[in-house]
């Protein structure tokens, strides 16, 4: 009996729906399972789906072919990302954001290369076989700004020589005597060195080429050259890139999506917050000046002195 009344009371609690509240919800008993159905159906419940791309131009081309009203794209500038959600809805009307396509740039194998390289400390096989390999976007220059061509860079840096000078000072006296040496090594070729190197190429999949200069530096200090090549203002080029990528895009999907960058929202959410300190600065002075005009008026303060008081309060005598 007690089994009875409790299985009609599950099915009196399944049946009960809260449907008045903004938030619809339903009471369900303990040691209940919910499945979906919708795998059985013909159709979803609704469109799904995520869709991941290296590739700018592939992410353009799904933008423009599932275009949608009140599509969002966010903007990454920093990792170089992109993700749009197209059934985002609105504020009074919003959607469930499960169809998505994400973007994360790729860089080229060239562009890839030469990050790897820059800054690393080489032997001169090396440094000379990596430019080898890259000869087809690297430019060598001399000290006088002329072109030099690349494989006479690669036989300079292939032949270089360690000058050693050694220089030694005595110095007697009657009761004490010193000495000194000084030693200087330099690098040198036969041949012309290279002054600094440009490299030309795309750096992602989807954006302009670019070119970069490498400066060519040779470390004496061991018993061989140590050649490095450091890339000229690197932080200065990557901004360079993350506005190239954020301009494009939002370019690229004016028509299609509304775009938004973590660098404007953040100036957004700055402005915002500068503009609240304002406000509750001016507040502040407002309430100072009314609690002292207040005040003002509540405690007057007389300058009269007490002889001038009391003849104003006696009448004048005819």
């Amino acid at each position: 009996m007690e089994q009875n009344l409790k299985q009609i009371q599950d099915l009196v609690l399944s049946s009960i729906r809260v449907g008045n509240s903004d938030y619809p919800i339903a009471i369900l008993p303990e040691n209940m399972t919910v499945h979906s159905l919708e795998k059985h159906n013909k159709h979803r419940n609704n469109f799904r789906a995520t869709f991941n791309t290296y590739n700018f131009n592939s992410l353009i081309a799904y933008a423009k072919a599932h275009e949608q009203k009140d599509a969002q794209c966010f903007i990454d500038e920093k990792n170089l990302g992109a993700q749009i959600v197209f059934d985002v809805g609105s504020r009074e009307a919003p959607l469930h954001a499960q169809h998505r396509a994400v973007l994360r740039m790729e860089k080229t194998a060239a562009f890839k290369a030469l990050c790897d390289f820059q800054g690393s400390k080489c032997d001169q096989r090396e440094f000379s076989e990596w430019l080898e390999d890259w000869s087809d976007y690297i430019t060598a220059y001399t000290d006088d700004e002329n072109k030099l061509s690349l494989t006479s860079a690669v036989q300079a840096v292939r032949k270089i020589t360690l000058d050693y000078a050694r220089n030694e000072e005595h110095e007697v006296g009657d009761f004490a005597a010193s000495k000194s040496a000084m030693e200087s090594v330099e690098a040198k070729s036969k041949l012309q060195l290279p002054k600094y190197f440009v490299f030309n190429t795309h750096t992602y999949k989807g954006l302009d080429s670019q070119a970069f200069t490498l400066r060519l530096s040779i470390l004496t200090g061991g018993n061989a050259p140590v050649l490095v090549a450091r890339l000229i203002k690197a932080e200065q080029i990557q901004e360079a890139i993350a506005k190239e990528f954020a301009e494009k895009l939002t370019d690229a999907l004016k028509d299609t999506v509304s775009t938004h960058s973590r660098t404007k929202a953040a100036a957004f959410r700055r402005t915002v917050n500068l503009m609240q300190q304002r406000f509750q600065h001016t507040a502040a002075r407002r309430r100072l000046r009314s609690s002292r005009h207040a005040e003002g008026n509540q405690n007057p303060v007389s300058t009269h002195s007490r002889t001038k008081a009391a003849a104003r309060k006696r009448p004048l005598a005819l």
